[in-house]
């Protein structure tokens, strides 16, 4: 069995490229549609492409941060006979509702 080589590589629609150079036939083992940056093993003839999803890992926890925050700062301490969340809470929640729906669709 041949000894397997690893290679810095990106990916972008549907193709796999090393130093600039794209590389056919590659198993493109990936859960979104972004480009994206990874490494690319080669073993004999089989070439696959593994994302690194670092970029999706850091607005995932922008995200939660950001949930965490208007969580914390959108729900008033006591109700005092009226509404218990600040007048932009709802829309608050709801683009970071969109946020993640974007970022889903976007894997890397």
């Amino acid at each position: 069995m041949p000894n397997s080589k690893l290679f810095t590589a990106t990916a972008e629609g549907h193709k796999v490229f090393v130093n600039g150079q794209e590389v056919p036939q590659v198993n493109i083992l990936s859960q979104g549609k972004a480009a994206s940056s990874g490494i690319m093993i080669l073993n004999g003839t089989d070439k696959v492409y593994i994302a690194i999803p670092v970029d999706n890992l850091k607005q995932i926890l922008d995200l939660v941060i950001n949930l965490a925050n208007s969580a914390a700062s959108g729900i008033l301490a006591e109700n005092g006979g009226g509404s218990i969340t600040t007048p932009t809470f709802a829309a608050d929640m709801a683009d970071i509702a969109r946020s993640a729906a974007e970022l889903k669709d976007n894997l890397q």
